[in-house]
């Protein structure tokens, strides 16, 4: 029968126990994470893990969109549909149900971790269709000064045209004649590709492959020839290269095509891949009566948002640009760049997303809000949503926007933006971030590009390059956004964590899931969790930083091997941390492929607080040696492996090996236990209970409780450095496992007993007595599953597997 070690765990350093006062995010999700019917993903991923998580060190948590979307199961969140659907009774979204929701901010909050949502006030998506004229004035309208002027085309696959054809509008039977071409006639949309579709209500689509035109096809109005269409194919055409510059598509329908009695032309004419050209449909004429019925044409979009299950969040085009009021459709607010683009200055617009976020406070627990693409719509809006939550009294504990921007002056332009539109008393009692793209990009060098100068580092960032303030800026190394290697840290992006994580001067850390539970790469959870354990022990607050190894540092160095141009070495001080308050402490990180060995000089000027005979520990102990002591030079010597790091503190080495007892004997039956536990426990010292020389998983409590046979000692280190182990208690638990062995004829017990009784059964979990089987051995008679109990002389059993 298998045993179990039963953990009980208190935590030792006291931030583990405190509501953490620096500030720690994970994002806890990844691009693909699964989406299943009922989103136990929720449950069985972020739930269950959130006492590791408040243990680890994370306070605040980024989940990912939650409102039900238009693409359903393949979608990632972000083409939001029903803002206020997120699984409604009895029904699921595929991120989850309130149900399920409810009980994941539960746990949150219960570990006091800040849940995070992610919001999407940009677009939406997935209305029903309806007629928008707004939208047809501008593709209709459009011409060659409006396109020089900067004015975007409207996207060609958010709308499509409509002609009611059957019943009274007398249209029906015959020729349709269907001119495209370029509204602006602009070379910039000369020869890009489109695709002419139209179908009936009752001729949706064709088994016949696509078609391709052939040119000349301008048709009458160019003295040309026009192309064959028919109803359900797609028309693979191409915009005129000047000349006449249209294309002509000749539909002819039967009565067979369409319903009598009403029925509808839906026509689209969709560029590939997103590269928009400003083609319309200027002329349409019906040999049925010889007359151009262009006007009959109709612009529809799925706009329509009064259906929505939740019954809430009621929009119509007017609350989508364009729709009258002053835009371009272009540069960073006003582009079309996802789905439909909201306009905050309608307020039916405005209050809908006011009361989703407030909603989303209220009735489900959120905490702070993750604002998705804050640069492509006004900074207007956010400051005023901010001023609409303080005022109806609910302050985010965390807000940080994502502006897709890797310029730190552009960053902190934005930042100040918002701000700008905020109240005073609402600046008092919300804080607004950006993640910050500027610091990731050099970091992604730093680790990425061999051969760069990896102390550029210490001149990126929103606070290095604009002095902003650290509670303004989250930093980050990767995230879901970035999926292909020209964009993520791909080679040990621990490195670059080191950074982020000891380096509290330049921001919040944000941890990726996928970085810190990834597969490629097992150690990254525990050497994260060892940096998040070195930061609050010894890192936390620190208000002053000396980038030692800067470009044209005063501070001396001598290498040995490794460089300046490979390493960051940096000095914190005025730290606020848990173990030893206003101590400085020392970082180094090797980018390089070789050692880094150096003696460096550090700073002993207020204010900063070495001084020479100073002994810094490495608290990490990854380096070669386990402490550093400043010379008479003001030197200290770092010895580091290749693409490694670690953290210098000033505290007390330890010295005494912690000494364990253990509470009741030490043999004891199959189902029995013994605590163990250490008489004294120090401030941050960090504990490993092991057992027969090996770590026991998670045991990092002063007690645990053992129920399986072995040599238990307990370490103290300073998360692995100059560990001290207790001597060993042995447990014995009688009367051991017995294994089954077999020389192909006859079955053996391992284990010698005063008693044994042999089972049999056709299947694992129905076995039943073998009467008389009783000796040690036993000779099978006929294929199953066997197994052996075994008691010996105290009455301790046990059972094989």
């Amino acid at each position: 029968m298998k045993k179990k070690i039963l953990l009980t765990c208190f935590l030792i350093s006291s931030n583990l126990t405190m509501l953490f006062s620096q500030d720690i995010m994970l994002q806890g999700w990844y691009w693909d994470y699964p989406k299943t019917a009922n989103g136990k993903w929720w449950v069985d991923t972020i739930a269950q893990k959130t006492k590791v998580l408040h243990d680890a060190g994370f306070n605040y948590i980024w989940l990912p969109p939650m409102s039900k979307t238009s693409s359903g199961s393949i979608s990632n969140g972000y083409d939001v549909k029903d803002y206020f659907d997120l699984g409604i009774s009895p029904t699921s979204t595929q991120f989850g149900n309130e149900t399920r929701i409810h009980s994941l901010v539960d746990s949150l909050n219960k570990y006091n971790i800040v849940p995070i949502a992610d919001m999407v006030y940009n677009h939406r998506n997935g209305g029903l269709w309806e007629k928008n004229t707004a939208v047809e004035g501008w593709i209709e309208n459009y011409n060659l000064t409006k396109h020089n002027s900067g004015d975007a085309c409207y996207p060609s696959d958010r709308f499509r045209c409509t002609l009611p054809i059957g019943g009274n509008t007398g249209l029906g039977t015959g020729t349709y004649y269907f001119k495209v071409h370029s509204a602006s006639a602009s070379t910039d949309y000369y020869s890009k590709p489109y695709t002419f579709r139209i179908n009936t209500k009752k001729i949706t689509t064709s088994n016949l492959g696509d078609l391709t035109e052939s040119e000349p096809n301008g048709g009458g109005d160019c003295s040309e020839l026009n192309n064959f269409y028919q109803l359900g194919r797609d028309m693979n055409a191409t915009i005129d290269n000047g000349g006449c510059g249209t294309d002509e598509f000749a539909l002819t329908i039967s009565s067979t095509d369409y319903f009598s009695a009403a029925d509808t032309m839906y026509i689209t004419i969709t560029n590939v891949d997103g590269n928009y050209s400003d083609h319309f449909i200027y002329g349409l004429w019906y040999a049925g009566n010889n007359s151009d019925i262009q006007s009959s044409v109709q612009y529809q979009t799925a706009t329509d948002f009064t259906e929505m299950k939740s019954t809430r969040g009621d929009m119509n085009y007017l609350d989508f640009k364009p729709n009258g009021n002053p835009t371009c459709l272009c540069g960073d607010w006003d582009a079309m760049l996802f789905y439909y683009d909201m306009d905050h200055t309608v307020s039916s617009a405005a209050d809908t997303l006011n009361a989703w976020t407030k909603w989303m406070m209220q009735n489900f627990g959120m905490q702070g809000l993750r604002i998705d693409a804050v640069k492509n719509f006004t900074p207007e809006y956010t400051g005023n949503l901010l001023d609409y939550l303080h005022y109806a009294g609910y302050d985010p504990k965390m807000v940080v926007g994502e502006s897709y921007d890797f310029d730190a002056a552009t960053l902190n332009t934005r930042l100040n933006d918002v701000y700008s539109y905020m109240d005073t008393e609402t600046k008092n009692s919300i804080n607004y971030s950006l993640f910050d793209f500027n610091l990731q990009s050099c970091l992604r060098d730093a680790c990425d590009a061999f051969g760069n100068d990896v102390r550029n580092v210490f001149n990126c960032g929103m606070h290095s390059s604009n002095g902003t303030y650290r509670k303004n800026i989250v930093t980050f190394v990767n995230n879901h956004d970035f999926r292909e290697a020209s964009q993520s840290v791909d080679n040990d992006p621990i490195l670059a964590y080191a950074y982020i994580i000891t380096n509290p001067v330049v921001g919040i850390p944000c941890i990726y899931w996928s970085d810190y539970y990834n597969s490629d790469h097992p150690t990254y959870t525990s050497e994260m969790n060892a940096l998040l354990s070195a930061h609050y022990d010894f890192i936390q607050g620190a208000q002053d930083v000396e980038y030692l190894s800067r470009i044209g540092s005063p501070y001396s160095a001598t290498y040995s091997s490794g460089g300046a141009s490979t390493s960051l070495i940096y000095q914190l001080s005025n730290t606020s941390n848990t173990c030893l308050p206003n101590r400085d402490v020392v970082v180094a990180i090797n980018f390089s492929e070789n050692p880094l060995k150096v003696d460096i000089e550090v700073n002993t000027s207020a204010p900063y607080h070495l001084q020479q005979g100073d002994t810094l520990v490495d608290v990490l102990g990854k380096s070669n040696f386990d402490y550093a002591i400043v010379n008479s030079s003001n030197q200290i010597y770092i010895d580091l492996p290749a693409r490694s790091y670690s953290v210098w503190a000033r505290v007390s080495t330890i010295k005494e090996a912690p000494v364990i007892v253990a509470q009741g004997a030490v043999t004891f039956c199959n189902g029995g236990s013994v605590k163990l536990n250490t008489t004294e426990t120090k401030p941050c010292y960090t504990y490993q209970w092991k057992r027969n020389a090996v770590a026991i998983n998670g045991a990092t409590s002063n007690e645990l409780i053992a129920t399986e046979s072995g040599s238990y000692v307990c370490e103290a280190s300073y998360n692995g450095a100059m560990p001290h182990a207790s001597s060993a208690i042995v447990v014995t638990v009688n009367p051991g496992t017995p294994e089954i062995t077999t020389d192909g004829f006859m079955l053996n017990s391992s284990i010698g007993a005063a008693t044994y009784q042999w089972y049999f059964g056709s299947a694992i979990n129905n076995l039943a007595i073998i009467p008389g089987a009783t000796a040690q051995t036993y000779i099978p008679v006929q294929g199953g599953y066997y197994a052996v109990q075994i008691t010996d002389a105290n009455g301790c059993s046990d059972q094989s597997d």
